[in-house]
């Protein structure tokens, strides 16, 4: 689920970005003409694709833009001797961690992914049926000995009684179909019109590119702004095809005449098909025809390379600027019918070390002398080690906070209440990443392990701590939790590399403090003498929650 919240968060913090930048475009496409620069439709066409491309990569472009902005810590050689962390002065403060099982979270999300699924699939059967139809359709054409234009690919001219429409179809065999009834209808420079411009669509491999938009309308049927791109795309095509004949035939009324007879000779086309055709689909052939008759008009079948270079240097700065912008949609994943009624925060100077975070299934929230750190480890269930970014006071200042709910809460709506909390009072924003790190692998010594596999399902764990000196008594405890625990004990994150997958019951006891008269072993020692384990310095990859945004509250 988490998952794909994090594909529509990104993609719905997209949208307006996307719609601005295909705004621009238009406009500047609209309006550059009103100061002589007068682009072709091949240039628009190709201006139009690198548009549609910085839609598509504007929901990761943030997160790209952050992994290409993290130092290159991957490249460092993996560290195999053992390391310990320095010995502290006095005991480190333990936060009691709230526990709770994963939280719930809305079921939309999936309901729209259950709706793209199937428009997806939906889709891609109809590109299939429109391909068997088309192969169908050749096979039972008949070869007309009526020679095509010359252009750089070859392909055949068919004559069929199945379609209403010419087309151009392509890929493997390209050839040109023409419908029986219009060899009567039509002269011969009409129908020469008609292959220049089903030969224009085969020599720019329209074929192709008219797949791709199929394949990319069917992906992409929930984004708005894509589907509308797509449409302008294909409204280029068909004119990039029409300058593309009057460049041929150095007229364009002719060429208009002809599109205007076709126009009334025409008919209720049959079926969708993988084949672009001289009436394209959503293309408005009064448009055409005044494009084709405007004067001043230059007429060129190739995009010019200096405006879409142009055009791709502005866009890719558009880009840039948009994935420097802060996401503007969190979604909570909380039970929206709970929330806190009333919540107090006032700061704590007592100077104590020690901190209290209690939620109880009355909903009174009770929280003494904690850091905001301490409260994100609580409401994200995240190690200190996790946690990346933020200010300075994020460990430092301590606050009291007081708050209650309106009814009684269960153990799944825990996290999220204080996701809520900490995102409306300190105005916290954070997204997840994965990032490769310094890390400790937890793996078996040479000793092999020293606990036994626990028999039975139940199981609990129990924690003391004295002036000098921690136990875990630990039963049905798998060793991914014990790296968990350990992780809140040292400096980094600690990955379970032992292989073992099982439940087991074990007990250790270590100082934390490491007193030169301890008659009670370090932690490292301990995991070796106790249980067969052992830490390892090393590099590995480990979830992160990252602080985008953190404010003192406001007290109260």
């Amino acid at each position: 689920m988490s998952v794909v919240l994090s594909i529509l968060e990104a993609v719905m913090n997209s949208l307006w970005q996307a719609a601005i930048v295909a705004a621009l475009v238009w406009l500047a496409l609209r309006f550059l003409p009103r100061f002589n620069v007068d682009l072709n439709a091949a240039t628009r066409y190709a201006i139009w694709w690198a548009a549609l491309a910085v839609v598509l990569i504007l929901p990761v472009a943030p997160g790209a833009l952050r992994v290409m902005r993290t130092p290159l810590a991957g490249v460092t050689p993996a560290i195999t001797r053992p390391a310990r962390p320095a010995p502290v002065a006095e005991r480190p403060a333990e936060p009691i961690v709230i526990t709770v099982t994963p939280e719930r979270t809305a079921r939309w999300p999936i309901a729209i992914v259950a709706v793209w699924a199937a428009i997806l699939l939906f889709r891609l059967g109809q590109i299939i049926r429109s391909y068997f139809y088309l192969r169908g359709v050749k096979q039972r054409a008949e070869i007309s000995p009526i020679p095509l234009p010359i252009t750089s690919r070859r392909a055949d001219l068919l004559i069929s009684r199945d379609i209403a429409s010419p087309m151009a179809v392509g890929f493997a065999r390209p050839a040109v179909i023409l419908p029986e009834s219009l060899l009567d209808e039509l002269s011969e420079p009409e129908r020469e019109h008609v292959l220049l411009h089903e030969m224009a669509h085969l020599a720019v491999y329209d074929d192709w590119s008219n797949l791709a938009m199929r394949v990319l309308g069917a992906a992409t049927a929930l984004h708005p702004v894509a589907v509308w791109i797509l449409r302008r795309i294909e409204r280029e095509r068909e004119m990039a095809c029409d300058d593309w004949v009057v460049a041929r035939t150095s007229d364009a009324r002719p060429y208009a005449a002809t599109l205007a007879r076709l126009f009334e000779l025409r008919w209720s086309r049959r079926g969708e098909a993988l084949a672009p055709g001289l009436f394209g689909r959503g293309t408005s052939v009064g448009d055409r025809i005044e494009m084709l008759l405007r004067r001043g008009r230059t007429f060129s079948p190739r995009a010019s390379q200096v405006d879409v270079i142009a055009g791709l240097l502005i866009l890719g700065f558009l880009m840039l600027g948009a994935s420097l912008v802060p996401r503007w949609i969190d979604f909570a994943q909380q039970n929206p019918a709970i929330a806190f009624e009333v919540a107090s925060i006032h700061p704590n100077t007592s100077g104590s070390p020690d901190s209290i975070v209690n939620l109880p299934d009355t909903g009174r929230l009770s929280v003494t002398n904690a850091t905001l750190e301490t409260l994100i480890r609580n409401a994200y269930g995240v190690q200190k080690t996790q946690i990346v970014g933020g200010a300075k006071w994020i460990n430092a200042d301590r606050f009291d906070i007081q708050a209650k709910t309106a009814a009684p809460i269960h153990d799944a709506d825990e996290r999220p209440l204080l996701q809520s909390l900490l995102a409306a009072r300190f105005h916290l924003r954070v997204h997840q990443e994965t990032r490769n790190m310094r890390v400790y692998a937890l793996r078996l010594a040479k000793s092999g392990p020293k606990f036994v596999e626990h028999q039975g399902d139940a199981g609990a764990i129990r924690t003391s701590r004295g002036a000098e000196k921690i136990r875990v008594n630990a039963e049905r405890f798998s060793l991914s939790q014990l790296a968990a625990i350990l992780s809140r004990q040292v400096d980094r994150s600690v990955l379970d590399q032992t292989g073992l997958r099982g439940y087991y019951d074990f007990a250790l006891e270590w100082d934390p403090i490491q007193a030169p008269d301890s008659q009670t072993p370090s932690l490292f020692s301990a995991l070796e003498e106790q249980l067969g384990l052992k830490l390892e310095a090393s590099r590995g990859s480990v979830p992160v929650l990252v602080i985008d945004r953190a404010e003192r509250p406001d007290t109260n």
